[in-house]
């Protein structure tokens, strides 16, 4: 099954990207396609928010089959009895927010004007929130789907790396369109009690959390998907998906209150760098960042920046398989000008990669990854070397 994966504009590229990138790490039958047009639009309006109350307010639902038919799975984002881990807004405010007939209209122009096969399924991600104020929902063909992305630190806190949850939804809806025939099936196995399980209604934040924190099926929900015969391969894709978001989601929040940073592993000749307990996170670091990260993890006892010149050659080694320079010369010239101490070069990049790790990591702990010292004393990282494991091939 092909699954396009689009975004709406006001939904950052980089954050549509660690989200493709992370759905694309588990391999199997289920083919996540990156969007044709990575700008694609949705018609949406000011919804004027005066209150809190009014903010976490939601539409209710009879739980008949009229409301079934026209509604699907997720219960609102807010409801009145929800309690929040941060401030999302001063109220009075406004948010954008679209119509569920919109955003699925969204989908199928992206369906024609791309000719998308009838049985691939179409996944918009939005910041821009529902009229019903719901994370997402599926049309009634059961091919096209939309997703709010924003919002998630108000669940998880300010830690949490919204990539997970995203792609915990992503890989929700696509278990759903294969385990149900249309929307009304798809009702009649909710869980209005939760049980830590993908088919929770959830009505309440704390159940929300509960549902990711487990990432799990439970028994009635695995039966169904035996009895509709569910393709074991693509389950157990969509399964590991689950189970790298859980671990990623309890190691943020126990390394919190245990301070305890995750393991480091560099993998291959281009020297890939990956947070292992927090889902085999990767850190993406460019060249230079790549090179003198790597160098400053070679030397545990640190390097005073102004010394850095008397490593060149080791420097020079490292760059040289990372840069896309055409020349020698070329190359040579970038290590310089990254080595001058009083051009602020070297400063930069010091920076980018602080911003890296804790976008990665959270700012609990991307202080053990980062390059941190004081003016005339020596640069390092403070990270455990015992935690850190290279890996050649």
């Amino acid at each position: 099954m092909n699954i396009h994966l689009i975004r709406s504009s006001e939904l950052s590229v980089q954050t549509y990207t660690n989200v493709l990138n992370l759905l694309l790490k588990t391999q199997g039958p289920l083919k996540y396609i990156a969007s044709k047009n990575t700008d694609w639009e949705t018609i949406n309006y000011e919804k004027d928010w005066i209150t809190e109350e009014q903010f976490k307010k939601s539409e209710q639902t009879n739980f008949d089959e009229e409301r079934h038919l026209n509604y699907c799975l997720e219960r609102p984002m807010f409801s009145e009895k929800v309690t929040y881990s941060a401030v999302i807004e001063d109220f009075p405010f406004k948010e954008k927010q679209s119509t569920w007939d919109n955003l699925f209209s969204s989908c199928e122009t992206y369906r024609k004007t791309y000719a998308i096969p009838e049985n691939d399924l179409v996944i918009l991600l939005t910041d821009i929130s529902n009229d019903k104020n719901w994370f997402g929902s599926v049309d009634q063909t059961m091919r096209n789907v939309f997703i709010q992305t924003s919002n998630w630190s108000s669940f998880f806190g300010s830690e949490i790396d919204a990539r997970f949850p995203i792609a915990y939804e992503v890989v929700a809806w696509v278990m759903r369109i294969l385990m149900f025939r249309n929307r009304y099936e798809l009702s009649q196995l909710l869980h209005l009690q939760p049980k830590g399980c993908m088919m929770d209604f959830c009505e309440h934040k704390s159940q929300i959390v509960l549902k990711m924190r487990t990432a799990d099926i439970c028994g009635d929900c695995l039966d169904h998907i035996q009895a509709r015969d569910v393709n074991r391969t693509a389950l157990n894709q969509l399964l590991e998906t689950m189970d790298g978001i859980r671990s990623n989601i309890l190691f943020r929040e126990r390394s919190t209150v245990l301070n305890r940073p995750s393991r480091l592993e560099i993998r291959g000749y281009m020297k890939r760098i990956f947070l292992v307990d927090l889902g085999d996170l990767e850190v993406r670091l460019n060249p230079k960042e790549k090179t003198l990260f790597l160098f400053f993890l070679n030397h545990p006892e640190g390097v005073r920046i102004v010394d850095l010149m008397d490593h060149k050659a080791e420097i020079l080694d490292l760059y040289k398989r990372f840069s896309r320079a055409s020349t020698p010369s070329l190359i040579e010239n970038a290590v310089d000008l990254m080595l001058q101490p009083t051009d602020g070069n070297i400063n930069q990049v010091l920076t980018r990669i602080r911003s890296k790790f804790k976008q990665t990591a959270g700012d609990s702990i991307a202080g053990y990854y980062t390059i941190e010292g004081t003016r005339n004393e020596p640069y390092k990282i403070s990270l455990n070397r015992e935690l850190v494991n290279v890996i050649e091939n």
